[in-house]
């Protein structure tokens, strides 16, 4: 089974959702020159980004590109999912700010 590590895991799988299979798809271990677990460890880290700041265009691109090469969905696709995970991260950051500043007074 695929190692789950990172602090946006969920987030992670939804990006990758084969990940919960015992093994990646074929040739997914050697998809665009990377181990899978170096790009799931890029992936975690633009999601902690984009849940801190909009992601660059160029970072943006590196996470639909991952997308696209490990799930063989259209980059159209990949680039909306990418879109919808970057959201989904910085509204659970600002979630998590709100409930500590609550809990702090």
């Amino acid at each position: 089974m695929q190692t789950r590590s990172g602090p946006y895991l969920d987030f992670t799988d939804q990006l990758f959702q084969f990940d919960w299979m015992e093994t990646p798809p074929t040739g997914a271990s050697t998809a665009i020159g990377r181990p899978f677990e170096a790009d799931r460890a890029t992936a975690d880290r633009l999601i902690a980004t984009a849940a801190t700041r909009p992601l660059t265009a160029e970072e943006h691109a590196e996470l639909a590109g991952i997308i696209a090469s490990r799930t063989g969905i259209a980059p159209p696709e990949a680039d909306a999912r990418a879109s919808k995970i970057e959201n989904d991260a910085r509204t659970a950051a600002d979630i998590a700010r709100r409930i500590a500043m609550c809990l702090a007074f």
